[in-house]
């Protein structure tokens, strides 16, 4: 059995008045929607044992210590195939020895006391709980607010063949843009007609926000699902004649900066991870599909979700999944504090966001209707509720049978094939959790004053809280007050989340004034650029350091080469891979 909060299970996202969502069937029927292969599949995939009964699922891990192995290698692959590693010694991207030994300071616990205030004692290891011996809090003035020595920044420079001819090509796509634009008119009339208004608080007005797609996701799903027409129709490959269909707004070119060639001189990153990788300058950037390490798992082989099993029976709904091996029950870990979870949440936010689809006026599409896929639009996927569910009711106040709502991932392939879901984030970790993946944000997010970002003064509790913007409106927790804008657009999913986003934030900003302080000669750009440098570096730090060896293990640790070092500078490869980290969509961190 696994346990998951009834909170999460059944009142997530839930307003006053309203019913709440499922977490746990939501991220069932994500992996359904992606097409993600059933476990026996994956266990066989990781080296693990063939599954011949029930009783062979038994394992100490969730997941299973394949995956386990599997994760390690994505971590491995995300240090290797990231050119701007902190520990990486490049003449024109690596820190100088002298610097590394400060950034080697770092601690989650160092980063608390230096931005929190009014914190007192805390204890040096903050992913692990307290104790009386050798974890014993201590006090912030003390050892843990002894910051790095920035005086050592000071002034120092450092293609597919299919068997048609081109006018075949032409004219599948020109029947596959028509297809398009005739279902997009039709989904227009039908959602006037048949949607629901949302109410104040409601759960899904909530998620809908939380997994808004970004203009440029947007524009590569429009290309996308051109292309899955035409795959659908088993016809062509070429993007020559889509870009009519793109319609107006330069908005991508100016955000996604791709600028060629390469300047392998830089020591800052780009926002979006273009030229990281100098040979293949788009790996792991922002916006690019997911890649999957099996084939997906559809019943067409192409578009339509898994319905039935490896024996042939039907798939029960992810609301019976989640009911049958989810139970609330107040466990508490005996060694592992809370920020465990806290940290591998805005991880898991720094290098993954696959956002829903909407309707053809940019709406939040309202699934609850069971037969939404036919009255209201393609995207949307419903969970069926069982009839003896200990929750949600199965008929709404007018009779009608209810599901739970669920839309599909927006699309985000760009050739022929299976459907593919977009990463609107860099695969990377470059802190864009903090700062945002595209250039418009993070203009959006910094003061243009002594390298820093912006911040809003919400009083004497929080002088220096993330900004406040104009977006979406549902996740205030009074009328007067407005959403947080900060690098990732959950931020405000839980206020735990909330809290993460704004130390990092205040500590961009505390160095950057330091480095003020010190390099008066700095320009704004200068310092902002050294200050995104020094704190992407201590973010991987701390993941790599401190939260990585408790979630993996020693043993897992050395044997992927994933320990950082005590001195000198990382010796290992660098790989040309496409897969640093996009891969990284196993939901142990929440």
């Amino acid at each position: 059995m696994l346990y998951m909060n009834d909170e999460l299970r059944n009142k997530l996202f839930k307003g006053e008045g309203n019913l709440g969502y499922d977490l746990a069937a939501l991220i069932l029927q994500i992996g359904r929607d992606h097409g993600i292969p059933p476990y026996i599949v994956w266990r066989e995939y990781c080296g693990g044992s063939k599954i011949q009964s029930f009783d062979d699922l038994m394992d100490d891990l969730i997941g299973g210590i394949e995956l386990i192995k599997e994760l390690s290698n994505v971590y491995k692959t995300t240090k290797e195939g990231d050119r701007y590693w902190y520990e990486n010694e490049l003449a024109s991207s690596g820190f100088t020895e002298e610097q590394l030994i400060e950034i080697r300071k770092t601690t989650m616990a160092r980063i608390l006391c230096n931005n929190v205030e009014h914190f007192d004692m805390l204890q040096p290891r903050i992913f692990e709980l307290e104790n009386n011996y050798d974890n014993y809090p201590i006090n912030c003035n003390e050892t843990l607010r002894l910051d790095m020595d920035l005086n050592k920044w000071h002034d120092e420079l450092p293609k597919l063949n299919v068997p048609l001819t081109e006018a075949a090509i032409e004219e599948a796509i020109e029947i596959a843009m028509q297809e398009i634009k005739q279902r997009r008119k039709r989904e227009r009339q039908i959602i006037r007609k048949n949607q629901s208004f949302f109410k104040s608080g409601d759960p899904l007005l909530s998620y809908g926000k939380m997994m808004r797609a970004k203009h440029e996701a947007i524009a590569i799903a429009r290309v996308s699902d051109v292309f899955l027409q035409v795959t659908k129709n088993i016809m062509s490959k070429f993007i020559s004649r889509i870009e009519p269909f793109l319609g107006p707004g330069g908005s991508v070119e100016k955000c996604l900066l791709k600028n060629l060639p390469c300047d392998d001189s830089t020591p800052y990153r780009t926002m979006s991870g273009w030229c990281n990788n100098l040979r293949n300058p788009h790996f792991a950037n922002a916006f690019g599909p997911l890649i999957h390490l099996l084939p997906p798992a559809y019943d067409d082989g192409i578009d339509t979700p898994r319905s039935k099993s490896v024996t042939g029976e039907l798939l029960p709904s992810a609301r019976v999944i989640s009911n049958t091996i989810h139970f609330d029950l107040p466990i508490n870990h005996q060694k592992y504090s809370g920020m465990i979870m806290q940290f591998g949440q805005i991880l898991d936010h720094e290098v993954t966001h696959s956002p829903i689809e909407r309707g053809p006026d940019d709406e939040i599409l309202n699934c609850t209707r069971c037969d939404s896929h036919e009255t209201l639009s393609v995207h949307c996927m419903p969970l069926p509720i069982p009839s003896n569910d200990p929750f949600f009711p199965t008929h709404d106040e007018s009779g009608e049978r209810r599901c739970l709502p669920f839309t599909r991932s927006l699309l985000g392939q760009l050739n022929l094939g299976y459907r593919n879901q977009i990463n609107q984030l860099t695969a990377y970790l470059d802190g864009s959790v903090i700062y945002g993946s595209t250039e418009c944000e993070a203009k959006e997010l910094r003061a243009f004053v002594g390298g820093r970002l912006n911040s809003t003064n919400l009083g004497v509790f929080n002088s220096e809280a993330l900004p406040q913007g104009d977006q979406e409106q549902d996740c205030r927790s009074s009328p007067k007050f407005m959403c947080f804008v900060a690098g990732d657009e959950r931020n405000s999913h839980q206020p735990a989340l909330t809290s993460m986003h704004n130390i990092f934030l205040r500590e961009h900003n505390r160095i950057a004034r330091k480095l003020e302080e010190r390099n008066p000669s700095w320009n704004d750009e200068r310092i902002f650029q050294e200050t995104r440098r020094i704190v992407g570096a201590e973010f991987a730090h701390i993941a790599y350091n401190e939260y990585l060896p408790l979630l993996l293990g020693k043993e897992l640790m050395h044997k992927y080469d994933l320990n950082t070092l005590k001195i000198g500078y990382y010796q290992g490869k660098l790989l040309n891979s496409s897969h640093a980290a996009n891969i990284i969509t196993l939901r142990i961190f929440n």
